[in-house]
């Protein structure tokens, strides 16, 4: 017989989360091991990242490292290791055609008493070449099918699973993989965001708007640009600002104005916090690709937790992110986006919206918020309850 308040949960990722606080908080009702990478691409922060207090640690050197990340990671040693622990869960923080989704899947069928959990986000899952494709369908169904819960950030991905081999018994949820500190990311109070604002040089009557993000064409920073330019003209009371590097940085600059800024990258999460103080209005501007679409962009959540007012564009999961909280702009063209920021700058006056607002976020989002969603999960799963995480189930 399990113990319910006790169960033992081998998380699986690449890396520690760079804040991991979610993990920690969850450690303190499950006993939870949490397996990763000792390798990581360059660039990548996750081997830094602080261990969660009281959680244990198994490391692992992938046989595969590429650039491509823990998508080719094959950990040596991972069935012993298991086999050791003996989790009631192994939850995988991976897309199903991962080769840890893989390799855990096997695991799962040699030990049926156990349950699988695997942890997604992407919306796009067939596209590359004829080949590429081949191999993602072939590894699915070495995976999909040996999952008792599948748990994305968006009903897309989650109908996405359903169609792609999911058991029809298996549990559905929608949970985001990486939560924030809901003690950082909060309203500011008078005394810090007049601190702010005055860092950012924002004069007193004026609403603030910005984009946070990398710098690439997918980001709509340039839509975000023609729209900002579109209402100055109009003469709307604003400033805004772009944070973020990458390869429209030059472009960003030769559009600058004194009251269009380019801030550059900001540290995390002590000068994004600053930003987000001082906002009125965070945009999210995304487009479409053929082989991408934004699955949860943090900027967006962390604007929310501190009362900023969302824009954004119906793509990939950000219109359910908002949860109609914020403004969806018609279309993507710049005189929609211009719109959609005008009403969010009107809304942005209204200080109880704005604590609405972030009382809701914290209440999905947040790492406290996030840490009962995943033990209620994996109590749920392992006595095959039904589940229903956030006041929404999955479409």
């Amino acid at each position: 017989m399990i113990d319910c308040e006790r169960l033992h949960v081998v998380f699986l990722s690449g890396g520690i989360p760079a804040d991991a606080r979610h993990l920690e908080t969850a450690g303190r009702s499950v006993d939870l091991t949490i397996y990763r990478s000792t390798w990581l691409p360059r660039g990548a922060s996750s081997l830094s990242a602080r261990v969660p207090e009281g959680v244990s640690v198994r490391e692992f050197l992938p046989v595969i490292r590429s650039n491509r990340g823990q998508l080719a990671f094959v950990y040596r040693g991972l069935r012993r290791a298991l086999d050791a622990d003996r989790p009631d869960v192994v939850h995988v923080l991976s897309e199903p055609w991962g080769l840890l989704s893989v390799q855990a899947a096997a695991w799962i069928r040699a030990n049926p008493a156990a349950r699988l959990v695997l942890h997604g986000c992407d919306t796009k899952w067939h596209h590359g070449s004829f080949a590429e494709q081949w191999v993602r369908r072939w590894l699915l169904r070495r995976t999909l099918p040996s999952t008792h819960a599948w748990v994305a950030e968006s009903g897309k991905a989650v109908a996405l699973a359903a169609r792609n081999g999911l058991p029809e018994d298996s549990m559905r949820a929608r949970i985001h993989t990486n939560p924030r500190d809901g003690e950082l990311f909060r309203p500011a109070t008078s005394a810090e965001r007049a601190r702010a604002r005055a860092a950012l040089v924002v004069d007193s009557d004026s609403v603030a708007v910005g984009l946070l993000g990398r710098l690439v064409p997918e980001k709509g920073v340039r839509l975000f640009l023609d729209a900002a330019e579109s209402l100055l003209r109009d003469g709307f009371p604003g400033q805004f600002f772009v944070a973020g590097d990458g390869p429209l940085r030059n472009e960003v600059r030769r559009r600058a104005s004194s009251r269009l800024v380019l801030l550059g990258t900001l540290p995390h999460p002590g000068g994004v916090l600053q930003l987000f103080q001082a906002l009125d209005v965070l945009v999210c501007p995304s487009l479409t690709t053929p082989s991408w679409e934004d699955q949860g962009p943090r900027s967006l959540l962390e604007a929310m937790m501190c009362g900023c007012i969302p824009v954004g564009t119906s793509t990939g999961a950000i219109p359910e992110m908002l949860g109609g909280q914020g403004v969806l702009a018609d279309s993507t063209e710049p005189r929609a986006v211009a719109d959609a920021i005008a009403d969010a700058a009107g809304a942005s006056s209204d200080v109880a919206r704005r604590l609405e607002l972030s009382s809701w976020a914290h209440t999905l989002y947040s790492a406290s918020a996030v840490a009962d969603q995943l033990v209620e999960l994996w109590r749920a799963v392992t006595h095959r309850q039904p589940v229903q995480l956030y006041g929404r189930s999955p479409e």
